[in-house]
């Protein structure tokens, strides 16, 4: 509920703090005296535009401050806070700061928040209802939640979601099947076309890099021959290093014959070493010379490398693709094509599953149309019931369920079209709320359907402008008898005009204006009690000339009021 309210700078409101009890609260004063200030500033709060005119005369900001008792977990409200991480203890506060520069700040329990955020959360604190101004009465896409709020259809709701959800997947996915099959089979021959093509090519995994760099080394085979040759003939040729050892060795057999042996010149151990040098220096030769002649009769060509390259990137170029990705491009229209080749038999197995999925949604669906149709018959007696003491006791209202055989309509709320109707005379055929009812008779219709489904409805707040607007007796006391009634499980607020709905409030706060020496206006609240309150319920049945008939009169409101609440509580 909302327990305070503090306004600053808000049009004729220079400062003002007011704690609000639960029960029922009305708000009275003159016409004119800033009662709508107040309804302004508490929109700011629910998520309202900001609008600079409603910043006070000479002023350059205007804030306003709400405190809410903490919502019970089962409002939405306390959800949302949980869901954006927003601490919360016992207590919920709202502060909306409006700057004449248009830099306007939101606070939630003083965490910066946005309006679109404001506004979502501010539409389950309070419900707000002026004489032509009904929201969700008037909005017939909400009927249906109203219904089911008040039928507590939470549970199967959540099964006909689930069931919606995948007949509605099943559908989509048959939708997509043919709208790919039918595109695909336009450009069938295409497609075959270009799949021959790159079967003949027969692209490989990452074969472009692979040529790329078979390529590169081949076109450098030219200059590592030249090496390869040079190092030959360094080892080998004319004058080369196996040639000089061979001199080498028979200078030493010389030596050897001439002057009495290699021993005793101390140079057979060189001879040793010259002889194993040449050996070795064999071996190296003979597996550099079989290197050689491999890399002579390799099988790659130059020229064939480039041929292939230049086919594979012209197919690349053709599908704006690598010549890697050419072996995913023809994997892809493989699978274009298995998808005509296969249409009909994957389709047939979607068939079938859509009409398993079908058969279970109409059947919790079904279960869903009938809780609704049960507790709707409840909503049309006891609204009918609440309308007998309002002096609406020949209007007829219904409200309507029809299952729609139409897929179309199908939602994950069931296969319902749900919305309420009036007939405010005999005879006359129902129609919708907002176009047979006048603003008087819309107020009570809404204020009937309130009161039955007040337990059903989350809010905790609900605020009303001028209900009672253009009735009066017996009819502006059964009104507030409802409010009353209304105020034992919610809290409730009204703005009135009434005596007889302003004698049934827990709290009376009045609203008055004043203008001071310098020629400023001001709107002042102050909470009335005792002979205070007599006196305004006097003024509000004779007007500006107080009479002794009048002050006995309120004196009768109030005795009766009181009575009433003393049996209810006894």
């Amino acid at each position: 509920m909302l327990t305070n309210l503090s306004i600053r700078n808000i049009v004729l409101i220079e400062a003002l703090d007011i704690d609000f009890k639960a029960g029922l609260t009305v708000l009275t004063g003159e016409t004119g005296a800033g009662k709508s200030i107040l309804l302004d500033s508490l929109g700011l709060i629910l998520g309202s535009k900001a609008e600079t005119r409603l910043i006070r005369q000479g002023c350059d900001e205007a804030s306003v401050i709400a405190c809410f008792d903490y919502p019970n977990p089962e409002n939405p409200a306390y959800a949302l806070l949980e869901e954006n991480g927003i601490e919360h203890d016992t207590q919920l506060i709202i502060r909306r700061h409006l700057s004449a520069d248009g830099k306007n700040k939101i606070f939630i329990n003083d965490r910066p928040s946005t309006y679109r955020f404001l506004k979502k959360i501010g539409s389950f604190l309070c419900d707000i209802h002026g004489q032509f101004d009904t929201h969700k009465l008037l909005n017939e896409k909400s009927h249906i939640h109203l219904l089911d709020q008040f039928a507590d259809t939470r549970e199967i709701k959540e099964k006909v979601k689930q069931a919606f959800n995948n007949f509605d997947s099943i559908r989509r996915h048959i939708r997509q099947i043919d709208a790919d099959a039918i595109e695909a089979k336009k450009q069938e021959d295409y497609l075959r076309f270009v799949l021959n093509e790159l079967e003949e090519a027969n692209p490989q995994e990452n074969e472009g890099d692979l040529l790329e760099t078979k390529r590169q080394s081949l076109k450098n085979k030219g200059q590592l021959f030249e090496a390869m040759h040079l190092i030959q003939n360094a080892l080998a040729g004319e004058q080369g290093a196996d040639e000089k050892i061979s001199d080498a060795l028979k200078a030493m057999n010389k030596l050897e014959t001439v002057g009495g042996g290699l021993e005793s010149l101390g140079l057979s151990q060189m001879a040793d070493k010259l002889m194993s040098l040449q050996t070795e220096m064999g071996d190296i030769l003979f597996e550099f010379q079989r290197r050689m002649s491999d890399q002579e009769g390799g099988d790659d060509d130059l020229e064939e490398i480039e041929v292939r390259l230049l086919h594979l990137k012209d197919l690349a170029r053709k599908h704006q693709c690598q010549v890697n990705d050419l072996l995913e491009v023809k994997k892809n229209i493989e699978q274009k094509l298995n998808l005509i080749d296969n249409m009909d038999a994957e389709r047939a197995k979607l068939v079938k599953a859509l009409a398993e999925a079908k058969k279970a949604f109409i059947k919790l669906a079904r279960s869903l149309h009938d809780m609704r149709t049960q507790s709707g018959a409840i909503i049309d007696q006891s609204v009918m019931k609440e309308l007998i003491p309002l002096k609406m006791e020949r209007a007829v209202f219904h409200t309507h369920i029809e299952a729609s055989d139409d897929e179309a309509h199908w939602s994950s709320n069931g296969f319902d079209l749900v919305y309420f109707s009036i007939a405010t005379n005999p005879g006359s055929a129902p129609g919708p709320l907002n176009k047979i009812a006048s603003g008087g008779e819309m107020s009570r219709f809404m204020l009937a359907l309130k009161v039955v489904l007040a337990e059903a409805d989350p809010t905790n707040c609900f605020i009303f402008d001028e209900v009672d607007s253009g009735i009066g007796g017996a009819t502006a006391d059964a009104v507030g008898q409802r409010l009353k009634s209304l105020s034992a499980s919610k809290q409730v607020m009204v703005i009135t005009h009434s005596p007889q709905v302003a004698a049934k409030g827990d709290q009376h706060l009045c609203v008055s204006k004043s203008t001071d020496a310098e020629q400023k206006t001001r709107t002042q609240i102050i909470s009335l009690e005792g002979a205070e309150r007599r006196d305004e319920l006097a003024r509000m049945l004779a007007g500006a000339t107080m009479t002794d008939a009048a002050i006995e009169a309120a004196n009768a409101l109030l005795d009766d009021s009181a009575a009433i609440q003393t049996k209810k509580t006894a």
